[in-house]
């Protein structure tokens, strides 16, 4: 099964209980030779499939909770650390907006780290600035109300006109 980039496989038994297995599990186990005949498929074989594609939402569905855990606290902790009074850097706007939006899985990691020493004030300032020119950060462009519009897009048939 695939989703998103996430591939997964499974053996279910007539337990109907989903073990993953490694693709290459599923292949030496699938393998057999050319002459070999077909064998017939069991009669609970979409009960099988049910079940293997329900444990695949559900590990899916725990996967999300984890992307989406690790931004959120990186954000909380950004917001948290650079409202205080005794960071004074023009540029700390630009990191904050930086820094609370979405971020390559690089720059995530390194910020957990910081998240986790404790960095705070100054340390912390300067090693933002130090992620952001390593990994090439910047701010989202700011953009107008006429351009934050969605992009209406027509397509004209032509056929009609030619003579």
């Amino acid at each position: 099964m695939a989703a998103g980039g996430v591939r997964q496989c499974y053996a279910v038994g007539s337990d109907l209980q989903p073990r993953a297995v490694s693709p290459a599990q599923f292949a030496a186990a699938a393998a057999c030779e050319p002459d070999t005949p077909a064998a017939p498929l069991p009669n609970d074989t979409n009960e099988r499939v049910t079940a293997a594609s329900a444990d695949f939402r559900r590990s899916l569905g725990r996967r999300l909770g984890r992307a989406r855990r690790p931004h959120d606290t990186h954000r909380r902790y950004v917001e948290r650390s650079l409202r205080d009074p005794e960071i004074d850097d023009p540029r700390t706007d630009a990191l904050r907006r930086i820094f609370t939006n979405d971020l390559p899985q690089e720059a995530e990691t390194a910020l957990d780290d910081a998240r986790r020493l404790g960095l705070q004030g100054k340390a912390l300032l300067d090693r933002l600035h130090a992620l952001r020119e390593r990994h090439r950060l910047n701010p989202p462009e700011e953009t107008d109300a006429e351009a934050a519009q969605p992009r209406i897009v027509r397509i004209v048939c032509s056929d009609g006109l030619a003579e």
